[in-house]
């Protein structure tokens, strides 16, 4: 018979990248999100399920490849859209291999190099959940990768000549910067090297070259026209969901400038007014970023400088590349004076690229340090190669398997289970600005929990749109198709406590001053302030609701980023509500075991979310009840003790 034979497995140097490639997609995908994640995650999943624009500016590039990605034929959509990451992480360092093999032909430091840069932090992070930030990555890559091939010198045959491979390259590159723009704005930064690589590769007429690479980024950013034929497709016939209206051609470019968050425009501006912001930029960027990350790593890039000294225009085009994101685009979103942790959780996703074209130069650097030692001590070049392709696994991926692990997160999962699931029959649901309520929806619109509960998005301009079917409205709830609110007859969702939200802080002052709010499962229930609560038959649901409240998993979650955050607290203000009520039945030890498991989702940054509710609340008996229960806490530990004070002084 005859034998199958599987090429890409046989470890011969052609293959050897492919094979790192698959290690690394293995690894993200043992460690990967098993469902919901939180944050902006719920809501790429929406928009690539439905094809609809996602909040600005759109990201017609990502909805559309992932969109491809639901079709696998595994897994639930979250899934799938968080293993599309995993791709793009790993198709990143991929890149990041090419590009050192390309400079040093040596396999062990290019190896070095990719798995350095898969297992920094900050990119695994980004690898195991659903973002847009490892697809930016990738293109990043793709487009260094292309030029830096394009300021290679060109075979004698082809010197000087138009059509010269080099020149090709980065006119493809071009391209791929466009339809980049389609994903994320800050690959536009990888304009000023490419421009250089256009000028000084291969090639005659260099104004010609410039102005072709112009406009084939032109014709890549069409894909931006994807985002207006659905949003024109939307508004009548109801698709499934849409988050940034592209209807017209203004509406187009205020989704493309992100103006529904203060426009892109100021943010480029900013640094010309304020050019410390390029300092403190370059040092968050050194600090926070690269050392953070990298730790003694980030001393390699250096070296890349000698190294590529005698090659002066892949020196310039390296430092143009590291310039444009360390220091331009750090100069508009990470020139903090004294930048906090949750400042830096928010804006370092942005600069990601930045790591992996500083591990580029790290793998030249130390190929710089190395190439000597493998000249001298011919003997023990295979010795030193496994040792370097070893590093990365012994001193930068036990750090992420122990903090960044992901496989077992079901936090958003359970949350946004606990909340439809425990609402009345015909309930309608008011979220907050922006993340919070984003798993909500994902759970609502694609795996259709709670047809009869519609999910209206609130912030302080009052209610904004729906992110339900439009056909629901129409048939279900037609007082609702239009996201008019407290118009008439719907008022009887609030008099007949069907009518609920999530972050009450977060919604217009209008909303405030008409509702009075009970704490609820995950939130509140709304009650007309006129209007005299049941509360016999209020407390009788709140128990039938946390009958299904699953919260043990919730108690061993280590994430600990701002969403997760204020998730952990939406449960401990739930548990904690539910043991004062038990307390007051007289339910003592139920109470108490209640309170000891809800001490262990609080966190120091979330107590603002804790003090708001209770200041929504104003119930003493509820406030004494907590101090009461912590007391034993209290004896242990100064934190615990602190609270209790601040909470007497604030409150009682």
């Amino acid at each position: 018979m005859p034998r199958f034979k599987f090429p890409i497995l046989k470890p011969s140097e052609k293959n050897i990248p492919f094979i790192m490639f698959f290690i690394i997609f293995f690894i993200y995908l043992l460690y990967l999100c098993p469902s919901v994640y939180n944050g902006d995650s719920p809501l790429f999943y929406a928009s690539a399920f439905a094809l609809g624009p996602a909040h600005p500016p759109g990201y017609p590039l990502y909805v559309l490849l992932g969109k491809l990605i639901t079709f696998i034929p595994m897994g639930s959509i979250a899934y799938k859209i968080n293993l599309f990451s995993a791709l793009c992480g790993a198709a990143a360092s991929l890149l990041v291999f090419k590009s050192v093999h390309m400079l040093t032909k040596d396999t062990a430091t290019a190896i070095f190099s990719a798995l350095l840069s898969a297992f920094l932090p900050l990119a695994w992070t980004e690898s195991v959940k659903a973002e847009v930030y490892t697809l930016n990555s990738a293109l990043t890559m793709l487009i260094f990768y292309l030029c830096l091939r394009g300021l290679q010198p060109p075979s004698s045959s082809e010197a000087g000549t138009f059509k010269s491979p080099g020149i090709n390259t980065v006119f493809l590159s071009s391209l791929f910067l466009g339809i980049g723009m389609g994903n994320h704005h800050t690959i536009g930064f990888m304009l000023f090297p490419l421009i250089f690589a256009c000028i000084a590769g291969p090639g005659e007429k260099r104004g010609r070259n410039v102005l072709l690479c112009l406009f084939l980024i032109s014709i890549g950013m069409s894909v931006h026209i994807f985002s207006h034929i659905r949003s024109l497709k939307y508004f009548p016939e109801g698709l499934l969901f849409t988050y940034s209206d592209s209807g017209s051609l203004e509406k187009l470019f205020v989704t493309f400038f992100r103006k529904e968050y203060g426009s892109s425009l100021p943010s480029i501006a900013s640094p010309a007014g304020e050019p410390i912001r390029f300092y403190r930029g370059a040092l968050n960027t050194a600090r926070y970023l690269i050392f953070s990350n990298m730790g003694l790593f980030s001393l390699l890039p250096a070296f890349s400088i000698p190294y590529l000294w005698r090659r002066k225009p892949l020196l310039a085009y390296s430092l143009i590349s590291l310039l444009s994101y360390g220091a331009v685009l750090s100069a508009m979103v990470f020139a903090f004076g004294s930048p906090t942790d949750e400042s830096n959780y928010f804006n370092s996703p942005y600069m990601l690229p930045v790591l992996y074209l500083v591990s580029v130069n790290a793998g030249w650097g130390l190929w710089y340090l190395i190439k000597p030692l493998k000249e001298r001590f011919a003997s023990s070049a295979k010795p030193l190669a496994i040792g370097i392709v070893l590093l990365p696994f012994v001193f930068a991926l036990p750090h992420n398997l122990k903090d960044n692990d992901l496989s077992n997160f079901y936090l958003a999962e359970d949350f946004s289970n606990n909340l439809l699931e425990s609402l009345p029959v015909v309930s309608v649901v008011i979220t907050g600005p922006d993340a919070a309520y984003f798993p909500v929806f994902y759970k609502s619109l694609i795996e259709r929990k709670r047809d009869d509960a519609p999910v209206l998005m609130g912030d302080k301009g009052g209610i904004i749109s729906q992110v339900n079917p439009v056909w629901k409205y129409r048939i279900l709830f037609p007082e609702l198709a239009q996201g008019k609110l407290f118009t008439g007859k719907d008022e009887i969702y609030a008099e007949q406590g069907r009518l609920f939200a999530f972050d009450f802080i977060g919604l217009s002052d209008k909303l405030k001053k008409y509702f009075t709010p009970t704490p609820y499962i995950h939130g509140y229930r709304l009650f007309p302030k006129e209007s005299m609560m049941d509360e016999k038959q209020h407390k009788k649901d709140i128990e039938t609701a946390f009958g299904m409240f699953v919260y043990e998993r919730a108690l061993d979650e280590k994430a600990a980023d701002p969403f997760s955050i204020d998730l952990k607290m939406s449960y401990f203000i739930t548990i904690t509500h539910y043991a004062y009520l038990q307390r007051e039945e007289g339910n003592t030890a139920l109470s108490q075991k209640l309170y000891e498991d809800a001490t262990k989702l609080i966190t120091p940054s979330g107590l603002a979310y804790y003090m708001n509710y209770l200041k929504l609340t104003k119930n003493k008996k509820e406030i004494e009840s907590f101090i009461e229960s912590i007391e034993p806490h209290a004896q242990k530990y100064p934190e615990v003790r602190l609270l209790q004070k601040q909470l007497q002084k604030e409150f009682l």
